[in-house]
């Protein structure tokens, strides 16, 4: 299974003496592939096309959201989880494992606005972040922030909340897996399209890239959300009709029967 930006079709061929098959993970469609099986579990438009002529003609591709890679507890939580009515009492704050434009502290100054300091919030602080120590002095003086440590999987978290607030990548999938519906911020060029065509689409809010972001512009969007839940409703449904938590299953079955036939 090969999973690197670096990689292309020239060093998938010199492994081929040497394995049985090869699968790619790729989300770019920027560079020949040389494999079996390809799996990119992104939502862009022109998805179905834009890895032709940059595999072999024989490779099986595996494309879009239905094959998100997600632990077993999201749709555990999923077939649990009440329906959104549309209002938002409890948010989920997450940037990722290392948040180093401190976009967590963005999220929790937008959230410290007089009027959403009654919403509940849980914030995970991930394990890299260095500025767990500033985060945890700025969540001091807010009572209805609760901050975690990096735990194995978020799935409990955010199935407690009405609301997500973080980043794209595969989070995204998990959120949508139960239906939270998102107010999301790009952290890398790469998550910028599956944004795009996901806000276009009605899936999520996206409220920009990270260099674009304000803690004003998140209140706004904020407010904009609590007072349509009519709208968090339909981001809600639209997001758990895109994932339904068994990509990892798909993933394996398609790996299984190109074995079997090798």
């Amino acid at each position: 299974v090969v999973d690197h930006y670096g990689i292309d079709a020239d060093w998938e061929r010199r492994l081929r003496g040497h394995v049985d098959l090869i699968m790619v993970i790729d989300d770019l469609a920027n560079r020949q592939h040389d494999c079996d099986l390809l799996l990119d579990q992104n939502y862009v438009r022109g998805m179905q096309t834009r890895y032709t002529n940059k595999l072999p003609r024989e490779s099986t591709c595996l494309l879009g959201p239905e094959y998100a890679l997600l632990c077993p507890e999201y749709p555990e939580q999923r077939r649990v989880r009440q329906e959104s009515n549309g209002e938002i009492r409890r948010i989920f704050v997450f940037f990722g494992g290392t948040d180093p434009d401190n976009l967590t502290g963005r999220a929790l100054s937008a959230l410290a606005a007089p009027a959403l300091q009654h919403i509940a919030v849980d914030v995970v602080v991930g394990a890299n972040n260095p500025n767990r120590a500033a985060l945890e002095a700025q969540a001091s003086a807010m009572p209805q922030i609760r901050l975690h440590e990096p735990r194995p999987h978020l799935a409990d978290l955010m199935a407690e909340a009405d609301l997500a607030v973080g980043a794209g990548g595969t989070t995204t999938w998990e959120r949508c897996c139960l239906g939270l519906p998102s107010l999301v911020v790009s952290i890398a060029e790469n998550q910028q399209p599956a944004c795009e065509a996901l806000a276009r689409d009605g899936l999520i809010d996206w409220v920009g890239h990270h260099n674009q972001v304000t803690a004003t512009n998140l209140t706004e969007a904020l407010m904009a959300l609590i007072d349509d839940s009519a709208h968090v409703g339909g981001l809600a449904r639209a997001s758990r009709a895109l994932v339904d938590g068994y990509g990892t299953q798909r993933v394996i079955e398609a790996l299984m029967a190109h074995r079997e036939a090798a």
